[in-house]
């Protein structure tokens, strides 16, 4: 069961003002607060994490696809190849710009 930090704040406030101390009372608050912070920031730190290593390991496999493609290209005839290179380099930087959406959307 989780509770609202709000609540476990009021809850602190209403134990410390019923044990007749104000000092206590900001004590606990504070206490709460920092409790409660701890764990989503630990999470939070995790997924930022695992979002940036998605967006690296995408980012490198699609440059390792542009880089195969341009292989191939290079085969082609000029204006063939300059074609084959642009949809190689159009690929790469769509695949490059969703990852990025991604985990700026985990970001924030």
């Amino acid at each position: 069961m989780t509770m609202r930090p709000t609540i476990l704040i009021a809850l602190a406030a209403v134990l410390a003002f019923s044990a007749g101390c104000s000092r206590t009372a900001s004590d606990k608050v504070d206490t709460a607060q920092i409790s409660i912070k701890a764990p989503n920031d630990a999470a939070r730190s995790k997924e930022i994490a695992n979002a940036e290593m998605a967006f690296d390991n995408t980012v490198r496999k699609a440059d390792g696809d542009r880089n195969f493609a341009i292989s191939k290209c290079t085969k082609l005839r000029n204006s063939d190849a300059m074609t084959c290179m642009n949809e190689a380099d159009a690929e790469f930087a769509a695949t490059r710009d969703r990852a990025k959406a991604e985990l700026d959307a985990v970001r924030m």
